[in-house]
């Protein structure tokens, strides 16, 4: 959402959402969310609130009580317990081991050393080249190819040796690997040479396959430049230290660091493509050539979208959409076929039955009806829950409701995430089982205005947090761990 390309942009005459013959300053009839954003920003609204008022004063469901947390101390502890972010699924701790060094008792993957030794920077944890006999090591044994674990997950034991701690990482992949490395860092305490790394015992895996959220500070309707491209990066690093590995980056034609940087850290990098009708409306070959250059960049993952337009007439809407949606998806599809392709569709939010955005009773579900057997199997719908454009509670329900409408993969696109950002306050309202419908997530924090001292920051950070483990996902303790990570 709101992610205009300039070269596809249909000029628009006043204010953002205005309409031909609205009187200066008045706010028109129907707003989008990008007109929404821009004048709560200039009245001082909090978007948050201003949610509410889009929701329509819908009736909230009850909080979620927050379940019992899967950590287990050991009697043994010896010291405070760690704090693992994201919490992991299940684990235990014990006391605290010494080590002179950490090192690799067998042959990792060139990309996975790679990681390590990025990590062990990161954290200050010494690295050593050979296992020593005698020497009290921190030996690692880490195997990438476990069939009984599912992508993404591992399973990280530290237990104690005569030469040392032993830890032994197990995964089904790369990423896998990875997060278990990031898990490990955080179990390490170094006080100058000294190292020790808590005994523990963690199963883990991510409740949302995908995790992430649109970064870029560049305005939506310009260019980036040099500085916004490594803010975002700097961004971007922030979230992989968490376990972010989805980036949306709006209507821009990536740049070699950021593709780089998100092959190297397991990251789908997403760039979104139309706002409004413009793929339905921009010349073919125009298009065409435009996508030719996102897959020239690195681009592997593009979202089509079309948003914050009317669904009058939907059958007829939907036969538009669809005719460009598979002239496009095949003609990506045979330069790339691994490309991922996602859509943002007109109803992007609501519920369908009840009330979905920019459609009068009945139109929105018939033209979801319509796109439901045009889009290819395989494309990933965004939704932006429950509320419409702003959703203060997303709801299994409601998730199922849109996901059966339009038989996809379904991903929520968090718009509140703005609000979580410049109020902050911790993500929440979120159901915790939303990950039995929904496979993705993604934080809208576009734009510069909410990341305002580590506002941003605090908010992507929180997300992440539930992202991992909704399941045990308590708004007032990832705030408390946000601020600690912040202030460290």
């Amino acid at each position: 959402m709101d992610t205009t390309p300039t070269s596809q942009s249909v000029p628009r005459a006043g204010a953002p959402g205005s309409r031909p013959g609205d009187p200066p300053g008045r706010i028109p009839a129907v707003i989008t969310r990008r007109a929404f954003i821009a004048r709560a920003a200039a009245l001082g609204i909090s978007v948050s609130a201003g949610g509410l008022l889009l929701a329509g004063c819908r009736q909230a469901s009850p909080p979620i009580p927050s379940p019992t947390r899967p950590e287990n101390p050991s009697p043994s502890l010896n010291g405070s317990a760690p704090v693992v972010n994201p919490r992991p699924a299940l684990a235990t701790y014990g006391p605290l081991l010494e080590a002179t060094e950490l090192v690799a008792a067998s042959a990792l993957p060139p990309s996975t050393s790679k990681l390590l030794t990025e990590i062990a920077g990161e954290a200050a944890i010494p690295l050593g080249t050979v296992v020593t006999s005698g020497a009290r090591q921190a030996r690692l044994s880490l195997s990438i190819d476990d069939p009984a674990l599912a992508d993404q997950a591992y399973a990280l034991e530290v237990a104690d040796d005569d030469d040392g701690p032993t830890v032994t990482i197990r995964a089904a992949g790369e990423p896998g690997a990875f997060y278990g490395l990031l898990t490990l860092a955080q179990l390490a305490m170094v006080d100058g040479p000294a190292l020790q790394i808590r005994t523990a015992a963690i199963e883990d895996a991510p409740g949302f396959l995908r995790r992430g959220a649109i970064l870029d500070p560049a305005p939506l309707t310009g260019v980036s430049t040099p500085a916004s491209r490594e803010e975002l990066l700097e961004r971007v690093r922030i979230g992989v230290r968490h376990k972010l590995n989805l980036v949306d980056l709006p209507s821009r034609v990536p740049w070699p660091d950021l593709v780089r940087y998100c092959d190297d850290h397991h990251v789908e990098l997403m760039v979104a493509w139309g706002y409004g009708d413009a793929l339905t409306t921009a010349p073919r070959r125009e298009l065409k050539d435009q996508l030719v250059a996102l897959l020239d960049a690195g681009a592997r993952s593009i979202a089509l979208n079309w948003d914050d337009i009317s669904t009058s007439d939907p059958e007829d809407l939907a036969g538009r959409h669809a005719e460009v949606f598979l002239d496009l998806y095949t003609f990506l599809r045979n330069l790339d076929s691994e490309v991922r392709l996602s859509t943002v569709l007109p109803p992007y939010g609501g519920v369908p039955g009840q009330t979905l955005v920019f459609s009068s009773p009945g139109e929105g579900e018939r033209y979801l009806a319509a796109m439901k057997t045009a889009l290819p199997d395989d494309v990933r719908v965004f939704w932006t829950g429950d509320g419409g454009v702003f959703s203060p509670t997303v709801t299994t329900a409601g998730a199922a409701a849109y996901r059966d409408a339009i038989g996809h993969e379904l991903g929520l696109w968090d718009n509140d995430t703005i609000g979580f950002s410049r109020d902050r306050t911790p993500c929440s309202g979120r159901a915790a089982d939303l990950t039995t419908v929904l496979s993705a997530y993604m934080g809208n924090l576009a734009g510069e205005a909410n990341w305002q001292g580590t506002n941003g920051e605090f908010a992507l950070l929180t997300s992440l947090f539930y992202t991992w483990n909704p399941a045990s996902y308590d708004p007032a303790t990832a705030a408390s761990e946000a601020e600690r990570i912040l202030v460290g």
